[in-house]
């Protein structure tokens, strides 16, 4: 598996991605995809797919992420559920994780079995259950407001980072 830059003017591979975009999040979550269109044109903003070693057009994932100086912020992270529990989801982290900087990622609250499996998942890979106090603002205006977890690779966040990443988070993604 090998990740590439998400071609979001192909009509085909925007349906392929957005299958297993829909499939992994709940609607509070993610963007619509105009919304999702707009964030393709800053240059901080990195949305990568999955796709298979032999077949270029072949995705088996998503990896959207903003690459910011002091920080990475992976933002969406899904692989096909057709493919899930086959090592893919940890390989491309592990080649993602040699980025230089701290990797932020948000997951749910720790009230569901799921919840639970995922952040073991990330702490497998290195990184740092951060229990703060955290809600994200819905990516959509008429998206709720969400309770969420912070998880950091390199080191826990400290609060001038956590400022700094709201800051950042505040004014790039949210519309």
């Amino acid at each position: 598996m090998k990740f590439r830059l998400f071609n979001i003017d192909d009509m085909e591979e925007i349906e392929k991605v957005w299958n297993i975009y829909e499939e992994s999040f709940p609607q509070y979550e993610r963007r619509r995809i105009e919304t999702q269109k707009r964030r393709h044109d800053s240059p901080y903003f990195k949305p990568m797919v999955i796709v298979d070693d032999e077949n270029d057009k072949k995705v088996n994932g998503l990896f959207f992420y903003w690459d910011f100086e002091e920080f990475i912020f992976l933002e969406h992270f899904a692989i096909n559920p057709k493919l899930r529990g086959n090592g893919i989801g940890s390989r491309i982290l592990k080649k993602f994780c040699k980025k230089e900087r701290m990797i932020i990622l948000e997951i749910d609250p720790l009230d569901t079995d799921i919840a639970i499996r995922r952040k073991s998942f990330y702490e497998k890979l290195g990184f740092h259950y951060n229990d703060i106090e955290y809600s994200h603002p819905g990516y959509e205006k008429d998206y709720p407001e969400h309770e969420l977890k912070i998880m950091t690779l390199g080191k826990r966040i400290d609060d001038k980072t956590f400022n700094n990443f709201l800051q950042l988070r505040d004014k790039y993604t949210i519309d």
